[in-house]
């Protein structure tokens, strides 16, 4: 720090009290928070992390694991589309009243989540009476 930011920020000390200024960090707009932050960053040296041996076969793994969970998932994604894109299927109507009392027991459930969990226990058949809940050993049939 130069004397002047240590002069601005401690202004006054006397016995074991100190007065001066305070700078709030989220008083800066967020650009300027982010360059300040870097110019910090790069002062100290700072620079990405590179995890040791170890630590990268396992991320290594992971990654892979993703990768191919990703591909089948936008296979699958294409693969609906192009089989369903005629059939448009409308939500059931009560749909808000079940999202209502499935966010009721499960508060902590983001809505969207609870959503695709309807979906997925009506068996993605979106009546308008009587879903069917598919049971795992029915749905992997």
């Amino acid at each position: 720090m130069t004397r002047e930011e240590i002069d601005f920020l401690v202004g006054i000390s006397s016995y074991k009290q100190w007065s001066g200024s305070r700078v709030e960090l989220n008083a800066l707009t967020s650009r300027a928070f982010i360059d300040w932050l870097e110019a910090k960053f790069k002062e100290h040296g700072v620079e990405k992390v590179i995890p040791d041996k170890e630590t990268l076969d396992v991320a290594w793994q992971r990654a892979l694991m993703i990768a191919k969970v990703n591909e089948a998932v936008d296979k699958a994604a294409k693969e609906f589309k192009k089989k369903h894109k005629a059939k448009k299927r409308r939500a059931p109507r009560d749909l808000a009243k079940r999202l209502r009392d499935l966010l009721g027991c499960c508060p902590e459930l983001p809505w969207d989540k609870g959503l695709v969990k309807i979906a997925r226990d009506a068996g993605g058949m979106a009546h308008n009476r009587g879903v069917r809940k598919l049971t795992d050993s029915a749905a992997t049939a």
